[in-house]
């Protein structure tokens, strides 16, 4: 039974790093190692063994127990099976027990979690969160950037997110969450979540899929939701319909260590720009805009890039 054991907990632990894991392979996991305290012990023995493999030479090897030594030989072999995640794109975090823990990611970096009842939340740059489950509720306390979060439905114990300005309460959908200074805007994907101004006299409302709710101190302001365009930096990309490239640049500065700004003599601020950008390769980027827009961009200090017209002196 335990070598069976060891052998599923191998074989998710390989399944779990490669890049093509899907959602659904994700949550059966969850399902997989909240059966018993056997499935958590086995995955978290599989998972030092793995750790070890990359120190441990033949000699070591043999010196191990019995079925440690047959685990070992296993995670020899899936290894070549798993890919590393990309430090800037894609992580993995699995969360096997419930206390209460933070995330956090830097500038330029995603992250993917895999919560203990099969839920998922993708972190994305500059994002600080914390998350807390219990008997009564899963909660999450999103401090600073954004996630979305694919919800396992479990109307017993409701799952709530906290932000600065509002508080959200889903049952099982997916959506997303913006944290900056001053607001909190919440985009549904999938199913519906209720929304509660935390600050205001605005009573809470429901928002269903293709909502946008941005809540400020004393308002809530409504728009459309775009998944394709609000959601693609979970692939590495930023797509920009019509944006005005003041907005564009401002957003551009969340994924890059420096701040992006218009000259102060230029006329650009108002034009609208179209625009795909992959966030991987910060020069690239920009580079690409500048074939987009008729600007040029000068970085002046580690902490700052001066954005242009064509015409204009940098």
């Amino acid at each position: 039974m335990q070598d069976r054991l060891s052998d599923e907990a191998i074989e998710w632990l390989a399944r779990l790093r490669a890049h093509d894991v899907t959602d659904q392979e994700t949550a059966d996991f969850a399902h997989w190692l909240n059966h018993s305290p056997a499935h958590k012990h086995a995955f978290d023995e599989a998972t030092a063994l793995w750790h070890l493999s990359a120190g441990i030479d033949a000699a070591h090897a043999t010196a191990l127990p019995a079925r440690s030594r047959h685990s070992h030989r296993r995670l020899q072999w899936t290894a070549g099976l798993a890919t590393a995640a990309s430090v800037l794109l894609l992580g993995i975090v699995l969360l096997i027990d419930s206390g209460a823990k933070s995330y956090e990611t830097g500038v330029g970096e995603q992250q993917r979690i895999v919560l203990e009842d099969g839920s998922i939340m993708y972190l994305n740059t500059d994002t600080q969160l914390r998350v807390r489950y219990d008997d009564e509720a899963r909660e999450v306390e999103l401090q600073r950037g954004e996630a979305w979060f694919d919800v396992q439905r479990a109307p017993s114990r409701p799952f709530l997110v906290q932000g600065g300005q509002a508080r959200i309460k889903v049952l099982g959908t997916a959506f997303v969450v913006r944290e900056t200074a001053g607001y909190t805007r919440v985009g549904v994907s999938h199913g519906r979540v209720q929304v509660t101004p935390l600050n205001s006299g605005v009573s809470h409302r429901n928002l269903v899929v293709g909502d946008l709710a941005t809540v400020y101190d004393s308002s809530v302001i409504d728009a459309s939701f775009d998944p394709e365009q609000e959601l693609s930096w979970r692939a590495g990309q930023l797509i920009y319909r019509n944006t005005r490239l003041e907005d564009l640049l401002a957003d551009l500065s969340r994924y890059v260590p420096a701040n992006m700004n218009l000259n102060a003599t230029s006329a650009l601020a108002d034009r609208r720009v179209s625009a795909v950008l992959f966030v991987d390769d910060q020069e690239a980027m920009l580079e690409a805009l500048a074939h987009i827009a008729p600007i040029k961009w000068k970085q002046i200090s580690p902490q700052s890039i001066i954005v242009t017209a064509r015409s204009e002196a940098p």
